[in-house]
Formats: C-alpha cells, structure tokens, sequence
C-alpha cells in the first residue's frame, strides 16, 4: 500500500473513485484496514520465520555432530575388538 492510501483516510480513498463505491464503505474500510495491518505485520512475521528457521538449522547441526560421534565411536570400537582377536602369535 504505497502513497496517497498512507496520507488520508479511508473515506477521502474510497470517494477518491467511482470504482471503490461499487464496494461500500464499511466493507472498503476493513479492507483497507486489514492490508495496513499486514504489512506492518510482514516485518514481524520475517523475523519470527528467520529466528525459526535459524533454531532448526543450529538444532539440526548439533543432530549431525552427535550422529558422526556415535559413528566415529562405533568405528573405534570395531577396529578394538578387531585388534583383540588377531592373533599375534608367542611374544
């Protein structure tokens, strides 16, 4: 919503063209109303979704640290009992 819609009423728009009175004027009211709203809204909502976003992916990267230790663990433990069944002969 840009321009003249930020600087007058929503009576002084709706008078504005004959095109807005086929809508009257409470329902022209709300609408206007409501799209005011949503975009002082948008910058909150952007925030909200990027904050989000931001948790899941640090959630996510601590997922995959703590699976490839359980891995790297797993194999250690392999290449051990590995080791302790060879056979290295009298010492």
């Amino acid at each position: 919503m840009g321009g003249i819609a930020k600087k007058v009423k929503p009576q002084q728009l709706w008078e504005s063209r004959a095109a807005y009175k086929e809508c009257p004027l409470s329902i022209f009211q709300k609408h206007i109303y409501q799209e005011r709203t949503k975009q002082l809204a948008t910058s909150y909502w952007q925030h909200k979704w990027n904050k989000n976003a931001r948790e899941k992916i640090e959630q996510e990267e601590e997922m995959l640290k703590d699976w490839n230790q359980v891995q790297e663990n797993r194999k250690v433990q392999e290449l051990s009992e590995d080791l302790g069944t060879i056979d290295l002969g009298d010492t």
